[in-house]
């Protein structure tokens, strides 16, 4: 089905539309959300949040620029929404910083997805947010 066709459908709040649009863009759009969230549960939370959001603002979508990369912005947006609704400060430790680091970049091309995803999770909020 073209994306035409998607969005037209989800206009009408046809919901074989919607499940297409999920099945095609939520793969992208979780791991967005995994690059925010603290663990997969809360990505999966910001998801379908912003899956929800994306049906029910569909209409605002005009065309300009790609419906893939609005969707983005939606779940960017959500995520850092969510993250800034479970801030909680806390003091930066200046152990976490090296003064030099030297990186061999072959090995971190050969570092998996999942084991950079985990490590970036792993990191205190105001880092990974960053990152």
């Amino acid at each position: 089905m073209k994306e035409e066709e998607i969005i037209k459908g989800c206009l009408q709040n046809n919901l074989k539309h919607q499940q297409v649009l999920y099945e095609k863009y939520s793969d992208l759009l979780y791991i967005i959300c995994l690059k925010y969230a603290q663990n997969k549960q809360q990505a999966e939370d910001v998801l379908q949040e912003s899956l929800l959001i994306i049906y029910t603002t569909i209409k605002k979508y005009k065309g300009s620029g790609s419906f893939e990369g609005w969707m983005k912005r939606i779940v960017i947006n959500q995520s850092i929404s969510r993250f800034k609704k479970e801030i909680r400060y806390s003091p930066l430790n200046d152990e976490l910083h090296p003064e030099s680091v030297e990186i061999e970049t072959e090995i971190i091309e050969t570092i998996p997805l999942d084991v950079i995803l985990s490590q970036i999770q792993a990191l205190p909020a105001q880092y990974r947010l960053v990152f």
